[in-house]
């Protein structure tokens, strides 16, 4: 791998000398001799007819499934299938989660290729793949599977509206009419302290999971008026709004509203405004947000694209809190 090593610097060998450090893969070299046997026995025209046979089969029973739009319909595509929920949207890290549940494996996010989420307005999709060991009968566990999604998610949807409702949130943008989270404890500190508390007694992260799940549905509605581009919060791989305000009678107390298509990420947003929500500029700004995150484990159980949200989410709190503790200065 070397060609020498001296207190003052490592000189590298050629390549491919350089990249060939250790004992060689034998058993990957045995392995992908046995695949290759594999695919032989069977041959790549069956391979690619059973593939196709998958494909054609699990795309008449998902787009014939209510608010599940397919994306990508190539004539000569290969086995997969990308789509997303809309009419309301759910996001496909959600869909992911749930099918997991159920033992169906597929990918969520935006794989690697932004300018083509970008390019067809979508900042995700869920994506089913087939191969020669799946079969008929599995793909139609897929499709049963997110029917039942996709009821339960209507009747979350359903009740959320008539909680909505039995509030009695006024239908307009009179910020002294809409329900801004007030302060969950006296301080920043103090509302970490009992979250820590909580999520200590939950123990696993299955139940951490579900809790988030839980106290994300209840969020205070936000309306769709306020659900506009100047309030989306951009680097969550999911949509999230998020409008705060000066809370009426104070001079550096700020309170937040937030919203997303993602039931993880509005769990999140429930935590966030428990911390944050009715406090001082001040004591925001001051809060080791980051410290908490760890202690709940966050940092280790998120995907790489929810924390980026969640930084995300997080900087456009502290930079509004930031231009307040100004204005006050003011």
């Amino acid at each position: 791998m070397i060609s020498s090593v001296t207190f003052e610097k490592t000189t590298y060998n050629v390549l491919p000398h350089k990249f060939e450090a250790g004992t060689p893969h034998i058993a990957g070299g045995i392995g992908l001799g046995a695949a290759i046997d594999f695919v032989n026995s069977i041959g790549l025209e069956n391979i690619a007819r059973h593939e196709q046979s998958l494909l054609a089969h699990g795309t008449r029973l998902l787009d014939a499934i209510p608010r599940v739009r397919i994306v990508g319909t190539a004539r000569d595509k290969g086995g997969v299938i990308s789509f997303v929920v809309e009419n309301p949207s759910l996001a496909p890290l959600d869909v992911g989660t749930r099918l997991d549940a159920d033992g169906i494996a597929v990918r969520t996010g935006h794989h690697c290729c932004q300018p083509v989420m970008d390019r067809l307005m979508i900042s995700a999709t869920a994506r089913a793949s087939f191969a020669i060991y799946n079969t008929q009968q599995e793909i139609e566990v897929l499709a049963e599977s997110l029917k039942t999604i996709l009821e339960t998610d209507a009747n979350r949807m359903t009740q959320r509206r008539a909680t909505a409702t039995d509030a009695g949130v006024a239908q307009k943008l009179n910020s002294d009419q809409i329900q801004f989270p007030a302060a969950s404890a006296m301080s920043p500190q103090i509302a970490a302290d009992e979250l820590i508390e909580t999520f200590e007694f939950l123990g696993d992260w299955e139940q951490r999971h579900q809790y988030l799940i839980d106290e994300g549905d209840k969020l205070p509605p936000m309306l769709p008026e306020m659900k506009v581009e100047a309030h989306r919060v951009r680097g969550c791989m999911s949509t999230v709004h998020l409008v705060t305000r000066k809370r009426p009678g104070t001079t550096g107390t700020m309170e937040f509203l937030a919203d997303s298509d993602a039931a993880i990420v509005r769990g999140l947003i429930s935590i966030l405004q428990r911390v944050y929500s009715g406090q001082t500029a001040v004591a925001i700004l001051a809060f080791d947000i980051e410290g908490l995150l760890k202690r709940l484990g966050l940092d280790q159980q998120l995907s790489m694209g929810r924390r980026n949200g969640l930084s995300s989410m997080i900087e456009r709190i502290r930079t509004e809190a930031t231009s307040l503790n100004a204005q006050k200065g003011k």
